[in-house]
Order: C-alpha cells, then sequence, then structure tokens
C-alpha cells in the first residue's frame, strides 16, 4: 500500500507519497509536513479509524492528511 500526505491549502488538494524503506522519499515528506506544520496547520493520521490529531511526521502511516486550522465566530 503506498504511503501518502494529502495536502489541502489554497491551491486545492495535493498529494505526496512515499516508501518508508526509502529515506529521501521520506525525508521529502517530513520537510514538507514539517514546513506547513510551521505555518499552523493541524494534521491528522488517517491510517486507523478513527483518525487522530499528530504534531510530527508518522512515516509508518498509510495516510497522512494536513490542513489550514479552521478559523470561525
Amino acid at each position: 500500500m503506498p504511503h501518502r500526505l494529502k495536502i489541502i491549502d489554497h491551491n486545492g488538494h495535493t498529494e505526496l507519497g512515499w516508501n518508508p524503506q526509502c529515506a529521501e522519499e521520506t525525508e521529502a515528506v517530513r520537510e514538507r509536513f514539517d514546513a506547513l506544520m510551521r505555518r499552523n496547520f493541524v494534521a491528522f493520521d488517517l491510517s486507523n479509524s478513527p483518525g487522530e490529531v499528530i504534531r510530527e511526521f508518522r512515516p509508518e502511516s498509510t495516510e497522512l492528511l494536513i490542513t489550514p486550522k479552521f478559523v470561525g465566530g
């Protein structure tokens, strides 16, 4: 099963894939994940049901979703 990071932002929907056995692919996705987290995005691990909020990249996860924090009032 491919490992995917789904990004939802002002550009729409982007997916990045990685093979956890490939350090180069994993590091590239980790860097993107970390950059978005520094911009106050919120991340979810959807590998299992129910999903859970995460704060750090999980290379073993099969499906991650990251999106801007929702602001409402």
